[in-house]
């Protein structure tokens, strides 16, 4: 019926009256008389595309304008404020499109590419060519669908960035000493601890793009005091692919802005940053080379130079013990050459250390696996030169060298990862093996992958006065966060 009306609109002629042709226009129209008037018809059309349409238009344009700019109050927290699917918190971008960058090593045909997606400031892919013969490895876990980094119900925090506080923080609350006021957060993991900043925090929110080159992408974040922490904090994070060697360069950086708030707490805030990628050397492949590589990082050879380690109860939370690690005992990823401030060139493997009976309950009770984190030993060290963990594969031949600013780096053996369509991760194609495949082996297994997190003293908040740290950052006392990974190939 619209369609109809329509129609007729456009099609009906009505009478306009027209004014008198000057001299000049009667030399074109002999056969009108001067001073006669003439009325002629034109279509209802005419109207509608000189007037009305271009205003209709316009008003649309308005419309779509308004309800794509964010909202006033843009928050962390899912489901609220304006364009929340594509467009959260006030993200430039479509937070689930993939940004690209990459860099060439000259003369030896290496190369790396890395993906971003700016919900959570998240690494979703980083494709390394060892050399001009080989196929590019995925050496990260992800997902292949980005929506379900929002989406998924059990987080794993793949590649994101976490924050506002990473790791646990107990009781889901904390005091700030300096006034004695308490602040409540979500308790979102398991109605006790607080989790990777809470319920949504910073891997689900939408990041801005701020700068974008072909080997360089920056984002930012707003965070206007989501998840019950104090203040306004804005972050900058920065990927830079570099070479001669391949590397890759995470910063971030933190400030908090000054209150108008009568609360000297408003301007004081406990921030601690993190990481949370997952890495595997091999990309999954069941064999490369011909070397047998069984595809999971049980066979990934770990240097962490590390003599201590955090002290966790039951909930993994820290008890504020630092614990001595015995040489050759489970955690042990650094005698075999501790007299030495540099990597080995072989090292123990994950596996053989996930062997042994004391991983069982490092990663809570009932579970074998490392969710630790492990101090590093040499606090004075040069930041930028310094290596302070190495992973590396025989099967691959990729060798990943960590160097950071961060005290303490915690590693998660991937030790929860059930491989069922239930409670499972389901892989991304890069990491589905050659030829067909069970069930199981569409999804992420137990031990696949270790999450390295390099980051500050875990729930300090609680713990400040008796490891002698400061989680607290002002206006004054910005916060920074540096990490560098570097990528060659073993002899």
């Amino acid at each position: 019926m619209l369609q109809r009306v329509l129609h007729r609109l456009q099609t009906t002629r009505v009478s306009l009256p027209t004014t008198e042709p000057s001299p000049s226009s009667s030399l074109l129209t002999p056969n009108i008389r001067t001073d006669e008037r003439r009325r002629t018809n034109a279509p209802l059309s005419t109207l509608l595309s000189a007037i009305l349409l271009p205003g209709a238009l316009l008003a649309l344009s308005l419309l779509t304008l308004v309800y794509l700019l964010p909202s006033a109050q843009d928050t962390l927290e899912p489901g609220k404020g304006k364009g929340d699917w594509k467009h959260r918190n006030g993200s430039n971008v479509d937070v689930f499109e993939r940004f690209w960058i990459s860099t060439k090593e000259p003369g030896t045909g290496r190369e790396a590419k890395a993906a971003f997606i700016a919900l959570g400031a998240t690494m979703t892919d980083f494709l390394l060519t060892p050399s001009p013969s080989a196929s590019p490895i995925d050496l990260v876990l992800g997902y292949e669908n980005t929506t379900s980094y929002l989406t998924a119900e059990q987080n794993a925090y793949f590649g994101a960035v976490v924050g506002r506080y990473a790791n646990r923080i107990a009781n889901a609350s904390f005091t700030d000493p300096s006034t004695g006021e308490t602040f409540h957060l979500p308790p979102d993991e398991r109605g006790k601890t607080t989790l990777h900043g809470g319920t949504s925090g910073y891997s689900r929110a939408g990041w801005k793009v701020r700068e974008r080159t072909g080997d360089r992408v920056v984002f930012s974040l707003r965070d206007e005091g989501a998840e019950g922490f104090p203040g306004t904090v804005i972050t900058t994070v920065t990927y830079t692919l570099l070479h001669s060697p391949i590397r890759l360069r995470t910063q971030f950086f933190s400030r908090v802005l000054p209150s108008n708030s009568s609360s000297s707490s408003a301007a004081r805030t406990p921030i601690m940053l993190s990481s949370h990628t997952y890495w595997n050397l091999d990309g999954f492949q069941r064999d490369l080379g011909g070397k047998g590589g069984k595809g999971g990082a049980e066979e990934h050879e770990v240097w962490v130079q590390a003599e201590k380690r955090v002290e966790v109860d039951d909930d993994l939370v820290p008890t504020g013990r630092l614990i001595s690690i015995p040489p050759e005992s489970a955690c042990d990823f650094y005698s075999s050459s501790a007299s030495s401030s540099s990597p080995p060139a072989q090292a123990t493997t994950l596996g053989e250390r996930l062997k042994m009976d004391e991983m069982r309950g490092l990663c809570g009770p009932g579970c074998t696996g490392l969710d630790t984190a492990f101090v590093l030993s040499r606090p004075e060290r040069e930041v930028e030169t310094d290596v302070v963990m190495r992973m590396q594969s025989r099967a691959s031949g990729i060798r990943m060298d960590i160097r950071t600013n961060q005290p303490l780096i915690h590693l998660f053996s991937s030790s929860t990862f059930s491989p069922t369509s239930s409670h499972g991760f389901p892989r991304k194609p890069s990491h589905l093996p050659a030829g067909e495949l069970t069930e199981e082996e569409r999804y992420y297994p137990r031990y696949g992958a270790l999450a390295i997190e390099q980051e500050g003293w875990i729930d300090a908040v609680h713990h400040a006065e008796e490891w002698g740290v400061d989680p607290f950052y002002s206006p004054e006392r910005p916060y920074s966060w540096w990490s560098e990974y570097e990528f060659s190939q073993l002899d």
